[in-house]
């Protein structure tokens, strides 16, 4: 498949394309991410550290497909419920640091 036609097929511009295969783009939409997967016949972790990293850190594979789920369900939530989620996480983040809970 050329530039082109994956561009075309997950409607970006071909430049947009190049830039993110490139690294210049650091960044990507869940769902815009999910896409690429589906264009190009492989799973959504294929193209992310996700797999790499669940491996370097010893997360068990079913953990990072978790993870990979909780990332998918948070894109779709709303910008007010996605505040509460975040909120949520600092304080628990803040509990676990402060009692020095297992990760």
């Amino acid at each position: 498949m050329t530039l082109k036609e994956l561009a075309d097929k997950v409607n970006l511009t071909e430049a947009t394309v190049q830039k993110y295969e490139a690294g210049n783009i650091r960044t990507l939409d869940i769902i815009k991410l999910k896409t690429f997967a589906d264009v190009l016949g492989i799973e959504l972790e294929d193209l992310t550290p996700w797999k790499e990293d669940s491996e370097k850190n010893n997360i068990e594979p079913k953990q990072a497909i978790k993870e990979t789920k909780i990332m998918k369900m948070y894109s779709q939530l709303t910008f007010g419920h996605k505040k509460a989620v975040y909120s949520l996480m600092e304080s628990l983040l803040e509990c676990q640091e402060k009692y020095n809970f297992d990760k």
